[in-house]
């Protein structure tokens, strides 16, 4: 009996769809942490645009939470993501562009944590572009 209780309440979340709800990649749990980097942010990089094969009109929002450390030199180490959108290809343009991130370096606040969230999206068509003719 539990066994098939189990198997379609497995059955039903595979089935559901997902929810199209708003990605936030944690913005609201570390939105203090956020706040803090961005004030100690000296240059920040936008990311670049990422279109595929097939884009769409309104394309996908995409975010990525890139958590790291700030040497007493300003340079990020341990570079962790622990949360993404999950877009393989927005993910490598973010941290393409967090490459390019400025931060002015503390020795008081050599370990404490920081946060970046980079959104973006993802396979927009861009405003010049023109499908082929079949």
């Amino acid at each position: 009996m539990k066994v098939r209780i189990y198997l379609v309440g497995m059955a039903f979340s595979v089935a559901s769809p997902a929810p199209a709800t708003d990605i936030t990649c944690g913005e609201n749990a570390f939105r203090q942490q956020v706040a803090e980097t961005a004030s100690r942010t000296v240059h920040s990089e936008p990311v670049q645009p990422i279109v595929g094969e097939f884009p769409t009109d309104e394309g996908t929002p995409e975010c990525i939470r890139v958590a790291f450390r700030l040497s007493p030199s300003g340079t990020p180490w341990n570079v962790r993501t622990p949360e993404s959108s999950g877009s393989f290809a927005f993910n490598l343009a973010a941290m393409r562009a967090f490459a390019k991130y400025r931060f002015k370096g503390s020795w008081w606040r050599f370990l404490e944590p920081n946060v970046v969230i980079l959104r973006g999206v993802e396979n927009r068509k861009p405003a010049n572009w023109h499908s082929p003719t079949p």
